[in-house]
């Protein structure tokens, strides 16, 4: 990198430090009530290996659509990645803990550009319950 790549680049950083700040001062409050451990990454905020009911405190303080997809963590027992933007900011209970009604299963599916090859993958697969 050339030094002004790399100025180019701290600024990036410092802007995007700027903005967890600021979102971890106006949300202070529900942050601490929550009492867990945060991480920033990327730009935003991380809760780490919580348990499911863990995760639902979470979601209700910072409502909104919560995607969720299997974790690629390196767990003995599957694990979830949730994720949101709230305020502006990217939210993630990165390794959850799955809902009761929802397990990771593993499958194989034919790669249609190259139909010989296989691939096995993980997959979330949920019942019917209304848990986030």
């Amino acid at each position: 990198m050339t030094t002004t790549e790399i100025l180019e680049r701290l600024d990036r950083d410092a802007k995007n430090l700027q903005r967890v700040k600021e979102f971890i001062v106006r949300n202070k409050e529900k942050l601490d009530a929550l009492g867990f451990d945060i991480g920033n990454y990327f730009g935003g905020i991380d809760f780490d290996m919580l348990t499911h009911s863990e995760i639902v405190r979470v979601i209700q303080a910072f409502p909104g659509t919560w995607e969720k997809r299997p974790s690629a963590a390196a767990t003995a027992d599957p694990r979830i990645d949730y994720s949101t933007t709230y305020d502006g900011l990217k939210l993630r209970c990165w390794a959850g803990q799955p809902p009761p009604n929802c397990k990771i299963v593993e499958e194989t599916v034919e790669v249609p550009a190259q139909p010989a090859t296989k691939k096995t993958g993980r997959k979330l697969v949920c019942t019917e319950a209304k848990e986030p």
